[in-house]
């Protein structure tokens, strides 16, 4: 048999077996999809004024009864703010320590969180989850210097600390460059 007639021949046997099997369908029941979504406007400008109302949710061209609305931003929000206090931010750690202490102060709403860690060869957490400015404030203002920067243990621990927390999370990091002596790659 020559490769034409072969190639001819598979062709033809594959095109009837294609068209002998009948398409799937498959059904599956879903109790609640979460479907986010970010509005800007002209400018690219969030907008953040938007209700339920003005929504409209279609699944294959049927509308779909919006079950839960929520804006993101109500969401509780958990933050670590990992500050670096090694050796090489010593001509710059008062500016760290002001901006931690502004960061915080105009972020955090009295349904967030925040947790201070600090790191240099070691990772600490300074100050355990809160909304207590006060509280945040006084954990920045008295930082444990070091020599090393220990930046993958911060993030790694940093994570961790966030992985037990609901709603909206976030890590901000103060540093001034690279690691040098984290256990984690």
């Amino acid at each position: 048999m020559s490769k034409l007639a072969a190639i001819v021949l598979l062709t033809a046997t594959c095109t009837l077996c294609c068209a002998q099997q009948p398409s799937t369908t498959l059904k599956v029941d879903v109790k609640l999809v979460n479907v986010f979504v970010t509005v800007n406007d002209e400018h690219g400008r969030p907008v953040g004024s938007l209700k339920k109302e003005n929504f409209e949710l279609k699944e294959d061209g049927r509308e779909q009864k919006i079950a839960v609305f929520q804006k993101e931003s109500a969401l509780p929000l958990s933050i670590v703010l990992a500050i670096d206090t090694s050796l090489s931010t010593r001509r710059d750690l008062q500016l760290e320590l002001q901006s931690a202490r502004r960061f915080a102060s105009a972020i955090l709403r009295p349904v967030d969180g925040l947790s201070v860690f600090e790191f240099s060869e070691v990772v600490s957490e300074i100050v355990p989850f809160t909304s207590d400015i006060k509280r945040i404030d006084h954990g920045i203002d008295h930082p444990r210097l070091g020599a090393a920067t220990a930046l993958y243990d911060a993030l790694y621990l940093g994570a961790q600390a966030l992985e037990s927390r609901q709603g909206r999370k976030v890590m901000v990091v103060i540093t001034d460059g690279g690691d040098t002596v984290s256990k984690i790659d």
